[in-house]
């Protein structure tokens, strides 16, 4: 599902115009991010928790010379479904 498609869906099922629905969109997705960026899990109750996590540094190789370099530690971002989600899924899967 695209964005275009997400904005068609929440247009058709609350009424509002295109214009809206993509405001609306924009305005959950930015929440989602502030929270992210922050380091606050966004936790949406029966669909899941999008949190980060912190991917510590390592020792690599470098695969056109073999030599060792240190790869650098980031911030990753995780989902966990839900109970709520992983019942639909389940059930349409069926």
């Amino acid at each position: 599902m695209t964005t275009r498609d997400m904005i068609k869906h929440i247009s058709r099922n609350t009424g509002l115009s295109p214009k809206e629905a993509k405001e609306i969109l924009t305005i959950v997705l930015s929440g989602i991010q502030s929270a992210l960026i922050a380091g606050v899990p966004c936790k949406l109750a029966g669909f899941g928790t999008f949190h980060t996590k912190l991917r510590k540094s390592y020792m690599g190789r470098n695969p056109y010379t073999g030599d060792s370099m240190e790869i650098h530690g980031s911030r990753m971002i995780r989902f966990s479904p839900g109970k709520g989600l992983k019942a639909m899924v389940k059930e349409g899967a069926r």
